[in-house]
């Protein structure tokens, strides 16, 4: 009951809230983490299945050759070929398999190529 005269008493407004701090997005793990001599090897593959590493054109056999030396043996590899979105043509199909067969092989960790 309120008298004449007497005002209600109404709460104080409650405090502003503050918008949440924003969280910063993990950074993207790069292809290979960066190490002391680091070597990073880029192989692609052609329709025509040709090998190039590093720009280097090469045979299968030589690829395997660098992956089992100790001295040219990458720490990374970046993978790619012609077309992904396709199958492999008949001619670089046989060369696509034994060339991610021998990588799965050498236990070097592989990322995806342009």
């Amino acid at each position: 009951m309120l008298f004449h005269g007497c005002k209600k008493e109404t709460p104080p407004p409650p405090p502003a809230e503050l918008p949440p701090a924003p969280v910063a997005a993990p950074a993207a793990a790069p292809a290979v983490a960066p190490a002391t001599g680091a070597k990073l090897a880029v192989v692609k593959v052609t329709n025509a299945g040709v090998i190039t590493l590093n720009g280097k054109t090469m045979t299968l056999d030589a690829f395997k050759a660098v992956l089992g030396d100790a001295a040219t043996k990458p720490t990374g590899i970046q993978y790619s070929r012609e077309h992904p979105d396709q199958d492999p043509t008949p001619e670089a199909a046989p060369v696509v398999h034994a060339l991610l067969q021998s990588i799965v092989d050498s236990k070097i960790p592989v990322s995806k190529g342009n």
